[in-house]
Order: structure tokens, then C-alpha cells, then sequence
């Protein structure tokens, strides 16, 4: 489907378009000395010509096959072995040759024959490399390459195998700005880019002269710092500089002006620290941002603000470390993050179509509680509020535009508040209204007033409810409104008089329900009523006549209901009624027929106890259970399955915990 997937997994354990990190939690995947990495600092990345992985480390060159590490160390006597064991950097150059940069120098690694030839600075020699410690190595649209260093920058001759050294000249504004060079980069223009410790440098090797670009506090548009660590190129043709304490810049060749970016502490939508380590500009044209202490930043183009990826004790999934040092996209599209101290992470984007919503802290952006059982929206607000109903933590209210929510609970004191913050069904009527069932009572809301209206059991009453527990809600097309709950029915609200009419099981009247709780309700195009009951199977009544037809499981009949205890209902855009039954599967009811289809593990289903099914816009069902969540097709009736492995926070959901937005995404 093309719509994202946002699943909220509540259960055992436990979306909106935020700007929290929690709101777009995705699943990192660690990788540390405990799997064979030689140290857990990994400073650069890169994947060579026959796919294997190298890292750089405090403590040798790492080359990873997808399984096993394979170090590369200094050894003491062998010219031909690694100059250093620090290494900084590392890059393939066109020609499949390795280089890397280290403390001590730059070693060119052949894969050949697994040798490396070692270039060291030599104060005598003008042709040696500036200095040994490098910063980054790139190609330029000739294929030449350029080495940034901390005492200038060079390129490389391969037939004499010298370097030219480009340095900061004082008496020429012509020249590099500074020789500490902390970055390079080669645009698709042709343009090669230098950051410093003093400033940006654009170099035309064709004029060989160099554009500099300075912080001017008198200037808004100009470059936000002049340290420079990072730099990036979007798929709009703007550059991107990380800068050290100053945040990032973005860089508009049309207008020659830059767009700055940094942390506001009040606002946590902004960067989430200005000391940048690194930037990319991935596949699908996201741009990732590092950060010294604060985890990874995701630029969010559409709002123009930024998503926080960190650690978090509570998340076994989420980013390993505080400072991600660098960042590399490999041919698959899986990105792979260097961290200080926690080794590399892994973050496959093919596994991040579920994205997760849970309490983190507390503060105005988060949960207050991470055991969500229902889902409403009005489809008039166009997706840009949801409300929801939690198991402790009464009912929430999400603004999407804002990602802040608004929790409404139970006060004792107050008989204007929730009755009871225990909520298993939110529904909003066509008069705006918001109907929460609980646990102890059902309660009107009216979002102009912000007060709740009780209904409870009255003994003695027969127009009020006759229990407590609510278990559904349904408006129907005529506007009225039908409860199910625990063990007490079906309830009709007469919204005239303010009161209800109550339908049960009754020994006397062979048109009564056959069983007392409702689980389900779904409204036909004749407008009777199924309800799925906890023992009973379905019952379907017709409103008009006041009748009651049963459907029960017959296990000696393949086209009957497969179990009588149905836990949840969907009917499709064909008309077609789809039941999830605990510990039956999936049924299809056949109209013209009057019998039923069942789908169960054997057909692939993940689980034969359903718990939630959705439509999306390609009639595929997604339906939610106890062990996992499966799509099936509905076309070629095959399914596919999804577990923790593929990005779900857990494997088992809650009852009709499930909802379509009018945006199209899933809660």
C-alpha cells in the first residue's frame, strides 16, 4: 500500500507526523566489540566494490562481511602492514583502491593482495602529504582525489604518486582560509568543497581559486559558524554544512543565502544540538544529521523541522549512543551510524514502515500511558486530531499539528470529569460530541464546554443502563447509538429523552440475544445490527422488526462460523462483512449463500485469534492478533505476516484497538 503504516502496539507492553524522537521510533540494530568490532568508537564508514563493510576505530581497520570481522592492525616490522592503528577515515576511490586515513598517516590498501602502502608527512618534502592526520578523501568529476587534512589539503598524483598541496595563503583572498581542513565534499556541479576551522571554501579547480564564506552576526543569511565539520548536498541542489556549536546551514546557490538552523530549547521541533558531526543526504533524498551527545537528527522537509532518534533505557530498539560520529548509506539502503562509544547501528528502512508512539517522559509530547485500547477521529478535522483511551490514563487527545497532548481523568471530586480512566471505546458522533465507554460508566463529552456527562445503572430503572461496563459503541444512519458491554447487553440511547432501551438475553423471548456481551457491532446495508458476542456467535438484529437471527459455529459444517467467540468486525468497500474470531481465524461471510469462509493458520494467518481487522486502499486486510500481524490479500488469498524482526514493538495487540484515518494511515 502506499500509505505509511502507524501502529501503536499496546498490550503485554505497550501516530501522528511529530517531531519527537518517540513519535518516529525506528529499530536500530547495535553492533559492538561483543560481535567482533575491535573497538566501539567508529569514526568513519564505507563499503567497497564487493560489498564488504570496513570501520574505522580507535583500535584498527575493521572489514565486516555481514557476519564476521576481520581486523587490520599495525604490525611491528611489516612496511606493507596499516600505518596506524587510530584510523579516521576511510574511502574507495574509482579505481577500487582503499585509503585511510589515520593519526599517523595514510594507508592505500590494494584487495588484491591485502598490502597497504603507507604515505607519511615529511617536513622535507613538499610533495608528501601535508600533514598526518587526516579529515576525508573524495573524488572530484575527473576522478581526482582530494584529501583534506589538518595542515591543508592535497591532491593526488597516481602515475608519480605525489601530492599538490593547496594552503592558506595570508596575502592571497584567493587561497584556502584556513589549513585545518575538517571536511570534503564534490558537488554535481563540479564545485569542491572545503570546511575549516575558519570558515566554508568553495574551490573552482578549473580557476583554481577558492569562494569563502563567513559567520557575519550583522547578516542572517550568512553561514551560521565558521567551524566547519560537515557538508551535503540535497537533491535540490542545496548544500548542507554542519558546523561545530553553531548548527547546521543550508546553503541556496540561487539566492547565495543561507538558511540556519539550530537549537531552540524551547521549541524541541529544532535541531537537538549545534555541535554536528556529520550530514547525508540519503536515497530517498533524507537528510540525517549527527550530533556530539545528542543521538541523530532527521530533517523533516515537510514541516521544516527536525525528528530525534537517542538513546532510551526503556527501548531496546532505539539508538545505542549519545554521539553519532558518522554516518554511510550502503548499496541495499540500509544506513549504518558510527557512534562514540557504542559501536555502529544499524537502521534497515525497509523495516521502519511501523512507527511507534509510547511514553518516553513527561512532558506535553508524550504518552501517559502506553496501553492504548481505542481509536476516534472526526473526519470533519481531516486527520489532524485523534482521540484515544487508555487503560489508567483516561482519555487523550492528540494535535497533530502540534504533536502535544491533552489527557482528561477522573477526578473525584469533580462529577464534570471522566468517571473512570479505564476507556475501551471512543466513538465522536455526527453533533461533535465525544462518547467514551469505561469501565465504570459511559460518559458524553462535549469539546466546547471540556465537561463529561455520566450515564451509570440505576437500580430500579429500567431507561437507564443496566451495567456499567462498556465494551463498544455504533451510530448508526440514523444517528442512533448503540453500546455494547460487559455482560449487560446491548443498549439503545433515545437521545429525545436522554435515556435507553435495553436488549438481553431473555428465556421467554426467542427473538432476545443469545448472550450478554457484546464485543462488536457492525451495521449492514439494511441497517440490522451483527453483533459479535463472547459465547453466542453472531447475533443479527433487525431494528425495524425486532427480531434476532443467530449465527453459531458448527464444527461438523466447513461454511459455519468457525468460533462463537467474535471479537471484531469490518465490513469492506464491496459490502463484504470480514469476523475475527478468538481462536477460529478470519471469516468471510457469503451474502448469496448465507454461510460463511473461515482462514486460519493453515491458510498462513498468523494467529487464529484476530483481534482487529482494517481495509487498505488496495482491498488488502490488515488484521492485528496475539502472536503478530498479518496482511492478506484478498485478491490471490495469500498472506504476509510481520513480527518484531519487521519493526513491531510487540507481537500482541488489544481488541478493536485498531483505526483507518482519513489521511489513510493506520493506528
Amino acid at each position: 500500500m502506499s500509505k505509511i503504516l502507524y501502529i501503536i502496539l499496546i498490550s503485554i507492553i505497550l501516530s501522528s507526523q511529530l517531531i519527537n524522537a518517540q513519535l518516529y521510533n525506528t529499530r536500530f540494530e547495535e553492533i559492538s566489540i561483543n560481535d567482533g568490532l575491535s573497538q566501539n568508537t567508529v569514526l568513519s564508514i564505507c563499503q567497497d566494490k564487493k560489498g564488504f563493510l570496513w570501520f574505522a576505530t580507535y583500535d584498527g581497520l575493521n572489514r565486516y562481511d555481514g557476519k564476521e570481522f576481520r581486523i587490520f592492525r599495525q604490525i611491528e616490522g611489516d612496511s606493507t602492514s596499516i600505518v596506524h592503528n587510530v584510523i579516521r577515515r576511510i574511502f574507495e576511490d574509482s579505481r577500487a583502491n582503499l585509503w585511510i586515513g589515520t593519526e599517523g598517516g595514510i594507508s592505500l590498501f590494494n584487495p588484491e593482495t591485502e598490502k597497504f602502502k603507507n604515505f607519511v608527512h615529511d617536513p622535507q618534502d613538499p610533495t608528501s602529504i601535508p600533514s598526518n592526520r587526516q579529515r576525508g578523501f573524495v573524488e572530484d568529476l575527473n576522478n581526482k582525489l582530494w584529501i583534506a587534512t589538518e595542515g591543508g589539503v592535497c591532491f593526488y598524483d597516481y602515475d608519480s604518486g605525489k601530492f599538490t598541496r593547496l594552503v592558506h595563503d595570508p596575502n592571497n583572498s584567493n587561497s584556502i582560509s584556513d589549513n585545518f581542513v575538517r571536511s570534503v565534499f564534490a558537488d554535481s556541479k563540479g564545485m569542491l568543497w572545503f570546511g575549516t576551522a575558519n570558515g566554508l571554501n568553495m574551490y573552482d579547480d578549473s580557476t583554481k581559486t577558492f569562494t569563502s564564506f563567513f559567520h557575519d552576526p550583522k547578516d542572517k543569511h550568512s553561514i551560521s559558524g565558521n567551524i566547519i565539520m560537515a557538508i551535503e548536498e540535497d537533491s535540490s541542489g542545496n548544500i548542507w554544512i554542519g558546523t561545530w556549536a553553531n548548527g547546521v546551514s543550508k546553503y541556496n546557490r540561487r539566492t547565495h543565502q543561507f538558511v540556519n538552523y539550530k537549537h531552540n530549547p524551547d521549541d524541541p521541533s529544532t535541531l537537538k544540538f549545534d555541535m554536528i558531526y556529520d550530514i547525508l543526504n540519503d536515497s530517498n533524498n533524507e537528510i540525517w544529521i549527527s550530533t556530539y551527545g545528542n543521538g541523530l537528527d532527521k530533517y523533516n522537509r515537510e514541516k521544516d523541522n527536525f525528528i530525534h532518534y537517542q538513546f532510551d533505557l526503556n527501548d531496546k530498539f532505539s539508538f545505542s549512543g549519545s554521539t553519532a560520529t558518522c554516518l554511510f548509506e550502503d548499496n541495499s539502503g540500509i544506513l549504518w551510524i558510527g557512534t562514540d562509544f557504542a559501536g555502529v547501528n544499524k537502521l534497515d528502512k525497509r523495516k521502519n514502515q511501523f512507527r511507534h508512539v509510547k511514553r518516553t517522559n513527561n512532558d506535553a509530547y508524550n504518552l501517559n500511558n502506553n496501553s492504548v485500547h481505542t481509536f476516534a477521529e472526526n473526519p470533519a478535522d481531516g486527520g489532524k486530531y485523534l482521540w484515544f483511551g487508555t487503560t489508567g490514563g483516561g482519555l487523550g487527545f492528540l494535535d497533530r499539528t502540534t504533536g502535544k497532548y491533552k489527557f482528561y481523568v477522573h477526578d473525584s471530586y469533580n462529577p464534570n470529569s471522566l468517571s473512570n480512566d479505564i476507556v475501551r471505546k471512543v466513538l465522536i458522533d455526527k453533533f461533535g460530541y465525544v462518547w467514551i465507554g469505561t469501565d465504570d460508566g459511559l460518559n458524553r463529552f462535549d469539546p466546547r464546554t471540556k465537561k463529561f456527562y455520566r450515564y451509570f445503572h440505576t437500580p430500579n430503572d429500567s431507561s437507564s443502563l443496566r451495567g456499567n461496563i462498556m465494551k463498544t459503541i455504533l451510530e448508526d444512519r440514523e444517528g442512533q447509538l448503540w453500546i455494547g458491554t460487559n455482560q449487560f447487553g446491548l443498549a439503545k440511547y433515545v437521545r429525545e429523552k436522554d435515556s435507553f432501551i435495553n436488549y438481553y438475553p431473555d428465556a421467554n423471548s426467542p427473538n432476545s440475544l443469545n448472550d450478554d456481551i457484546i464485543w462488536c457491532i457492525n451495521e449492514d446495508a439494511e441497517g440490522r445490527l451483527w453483533l459479535g458476542t463472547n459465547s453466542g456467535g453472531i447475533n443479527v438484529f433487525d431494528k425495524k422488526k425486532g427480531v434476532v437471527k443467530t449465527y453459531l459455529a458448527d464444527f461438523r459444517d466447513s461454511t459455519s462460523l468457525s468460533n462463537n467467540k467474535v471479537l471484531c468486525m469490518l465490513r469492506d468497500k464491496k459490502g463484504t462483512l470480514w469476523l475475527g474470531t478468538a481462536g477460529g481465524g478470519l471469516n468471510k461471510y457469503n451474502s448469496l449463500t448465507d454461510n460463511f469462509t473461515s482462514f486460519n493458520e493453515k491458510d498462513g494467518l498468523v494467529s487464529n485469534t484476530v483481534h482487529a481487522i482494517l481495509e487498505d486502499d488496495d482491498e488488502n486486510l490488515w488484521i492485528s492478533t496475539n502472536r503478530g500481524l498479518s496482511k492478506f490479500d484478498t485478491k490471490n488469498g495469500k498472506f504476509m505476516n510481520f513480527f518484531e524482526n519487521d519493526g513491531l514493538q510487540s507481537q500482541e495487540f488489544h481488541v478493536n484497538s485498531a483505526l483507518k484515518s482519513v489521511t489513510g494511515e493506520f493506528f
